[in-house]
């Protein structure tokens, strides 16, 4: 199930954060919101999310895909990312796939959220990154 999912939303948009705290909260998740790369960090504390839902394109040019790299490496592992955008360009959808990320297309509706979510909860865990340092 979702409950007690720790799940980092990334979004520049305060009513999609809001929205999506609402939303995933009302599943029982543990929702953390963030407006940047910059923010996460101060809402994640030491935990590591179960699951990101970025939006692709946030303030400053800064990209979600980044920010979910930035992620899984300050927590040494793989971390199952879900990408939001209302860009339908081909190019996005590759990028996306290279890096490991669903995409998914906006307006997000609720349902479709609800069992994305739960298929990579249920067979995405967090996976430990081997040390690349050596």
């Amino acid at each position: 199930g979702l409950a007690n999912a720790v799940i980092l939303c990334v979004d520049d948009n305060a009513d999609v954060r809001d929205g999506m705290e609402a939303l995933l909260g009302g599943w029982e998740c543990d929702v953390r919101t963030a407006a940047s790369g910059q923010e996460w960090r101060r809402v994640m504390n030491d935990d590591a999310p179960d699951l990101i839902v970025a939006d692709y394109h946030l303030e400053g040019g800064e990209l979600g895909p980044d920010v979910v790299t930035e992620v899984c490496g300050v927590f040494e592992r793989v971390i199952p990312a879900i990408i939001v955008t209302a860009d339908p360009s081909e190019s996005l959808r590759e990028e996306a796939a290279r890096r490991g990320h669903i995409v998914l297309s906006k307006p997000v509706k609720p349902a479709a959220l609800r069992a994305l979510v739960t298929r990579m909860l249920g067979t995405s865990p967090g996976v430990l990154l081997p040390d690349l340092r050596r």
